[in-house]
């Protein structure tokens, strides 16, 4: 399923970006695995249950 929304996505896109929870590594290391990559860009986002600190990783199709 992974793969096929990928080739949508590069049928109409060069790159793709996400964002992952910094403390959630495991989602890094899923998207690592299929093809993303941690960049240097951090967001950091205040809400009602607290601070949630998010990286953003990206992909070239």
């Amino acid at each position: 399923m992974i793969r096929v929304s990928q080739a949508r996505l590069a049928a109409e896109y060069d790159r793709a970006y996400l964002a992952v929870l910094d403390s959630n590594l495991s989602a890094q290391r899923f998207y690592q695995q299929i093809g993303f990559q941690l960049t240097a860009d951090v967001q950091h986002q205040q809400t009602p249950d607290g601070a949630l600190t998010t990286v953003i990783m990206t992909t070239t199709f």
